[in-house]
């Protein structure tokens, strides 16, 4: 399988989490502000390169998996990733008069996040293969659209509110303890697998770990997300029947949309790159096309669904 044909489904999961996030705006935001917030989001994976390489060399001499998992994932991966998309949401996309209500927070903090997920999930993904590709889709990218509405919530009450430091304080720690929360297991594992001594209980109970994380950091963001909707004049919250089943339908939806965008996607990468000919091309054109492009617009409209019921739902409320 052409390494363009795993890359590029990297992208569906972020495309599918902007338009949730985005969608849930009462008043959307121009798309030239969420672009740049995307690319400014992409360009914070060298800063966090650079500051997170130098420690290699003194993690490496830890010996215990679990020292190791913890002083790794808050080093190298929570600190440095959190407080460049900190600088990203608070000094350009908060000083812009585009961010106009407390909800526009959640929604370039999410951009942001996505931009250095999406890039960093590339970059895994071009090494690691189809696994690789399935499993950031449905735990890491998640985690970073969901971290990054979090910090988003904070900064959107920070410029709103006379208690700024006490809000911009939350909107950098938590994410930050929250990340390293979901990368300490998975580091820890990684490093105890290559110890033949490693516990195997405590390497499953790390693993499981993870997931939990992502559902508590999922929890979270659509709960503060729920109470930053802004209300119309006299509105109030009310709250429909209908929220769980339009998140299955969410749910749902991005999971096939995702599985689809990877033969389409991929199939697109690899004709325009020239990957394949003849019988193979023919091969990846009904690949993509029967086993791709169905799926994809199944699931693209389960999520469109999802998103409406939603919304319906779970009309603008007040902060």
């Amino acid at each position: 399988m052409p390494h363009a044909f795993i890359v590029f489904s990297a992208l569906v999961p972020s495309l599918l989490l902007v338009w949730y996030f985005h969608s849930r705006d009462v008043y959307p935001e121009p798309p030239r502000v969420l672009w740049t917030v995307f690319i400014l989001g992409v360009a914070t994976v060298l800063p966090v390169v650079l500051v997170a390489r130098p420690f290699d060399a003194l993690l490496d001499q830890i010996s215990s998996p679990l020292a190791y998992g913890f002083a790794s994932a808050f080093v190298q991966a929570a600190i440095p990733e959190e407080l460049f998309k900190f600088l990203v949401v608070w000094f350009f996309a908060a000083r812009h008069r585009a961010f106009d209500e407390p909800i526009d927070g959640v929604i370039y903090g999410v951009v942001a996040s996505l931009g250095f997920a999406t890039l960093e999930n590339v970059l895994y993904v071009a090494g690691g293969g189809l696994d690789v590709a399935v499993t950031r889709a449905l735990t890491a990218v998640p985690s970073h659209a969901f971290l990054g509405a979090i910090m988003g919530y904070f900064v959107g009450r920070a410029k709103f509110s006379a208690e700024r430091g006490r809000f911009l304080t939350w909107a950098l720690l938590l994410p930050i303890l929250l990340h390293g929360l979901y990368d300490f297991p998975l580091l820890a594992v990684g490093r105890a697998r290559e110890s033949i001594s490693a516990p195997v209980p405590l390497l499953v109970a790390l693993t499981a770990m993870a997931p939990l994380i992502v559902v508590g950091e999922w929890i979270l963001a659509v709960r503060l997300t729920r109470r930053l909707r802004v209300a119309p004049a006299g509105g109030a919250m009310s709250l429909a029947p209908g929220r769980t089943s339009s998140l299955i339908l969410l749910g749902a939806g991005a999971v096939v949309a995702t599985l689809g965008g990877v033969l389409v996607l991929g199939f697109i990468a690899g004709r325009l790159l020239g990957l394949a000919e003849g019988t193979e091309a023919e091969l990846l054109a009904a690949t993509g096309i029967l086993l791709g492009a169905t799926p994809l617009a199944i699931g693209a409209a389960l999520f469109f669904w999802g998103i409406r019921r939603l919304n319906e739902a779970d009309p603008p409320g007040r902060v």
